[in-house]
């Protein structure tokens, strides 16, 4: 059995340049607020903003920021390529570790939006969204799917390809805010944690891949054994 070609690793796709260039709009837009405004104002102002029907998709789409997400897509490249396995589990690893790292030790105090207006009524919430009131920075969220569409955007890195996992990250990021799980600045400093794990993970893995013979363990697959020529 042999995976379709467009399911394949591309060992020789360069770097991302469209998934760069749109993660950094994305850092930049969102960062500006916060050099003029303070965080709590920000937040209200996104706050205002909901409806039932967004109530339920940003309910859902973050989910894919999730750590139980990410084991199942590990499971599912090992399918297509070890090689997009390992590199997916080994950036979403050290992207777990950092966030937890920064949270728990080096801001551990930063409290999340439920907390911060914790009896002032000001808050939109989404039922059944289980709210949390410390660790706010940086979203663990964030930076798992800015990581992960990063490593994805090495691997299958079509312009469409590209674009499509942009949109993706944007997405799961932005539901923490609407969620009210993170404040903007939480979402943003994720995004750029993630960005730069994915990016720092992926290109040691592409030497590595690059240098390895067509045969190598590293090319195959649990339904592709032999590489073909």
């Amino acid at each position: 059995m042999t995976v379709p070609d467009d399911m394949r690793t591309d060992r020789n796709a360069g770097f991302p340049l469209l998934f760069s260039a749109l993660t950094g709009a994305w850092v930049l837009l969102s960062a500006l607020p916060i050099l003029f405004r303070d965080k709590a104002s920000i937040h209200l102002m996104i706050n205002r903003f909901h409806s039932p029907a967004a109530d339920t998709f940003f309910a859902v789409i973050t989910n894919l920021g999730d750590g139980w997400t990410i084991v199942a897509l590990v499971l599912l490249l090992l399918l297509v390529s070890y090689r997009a396995a390992l590199e997916m589990a080994v950036a979403n690893i050290l992207t777990g570790i950092a966030s937890q790292v920064l949270k728990k030790a080096v801001f551990p105090d930063i409290v999340r939006p439920s907390k911060f207006f914790e009896n002032m009524g000001q808050l939109h919430t989404v039922a059944g969204v289980q709210l949390y009131g410390y660790q706010s920075f940086p979203s663990g969220h964030s930076a798992t799917v800015f990581t992960t569409c990063t490593v994805m955007s090495f691997l299958w890195g079509s312009t469409r390809n590209q674009a499509g996992f942009w949109i993706l990250a944007v997405l799961v990021a932005f539901s923490r805010v609407y969620l009210s799980e993170h404040f903007l600045q939480d979402a943003c400093g994720g995004s750029v944690l993630g960005y730069l794990i994915g990016i720092g993970t992926s290109l040691a893995f592409r030497r590595r891949a690059n240098a390895a013979p067509e045969g190598h363990w590293l090319h195959r697959s649990l339904i592709r054994r032999r590489t073909r020529a």
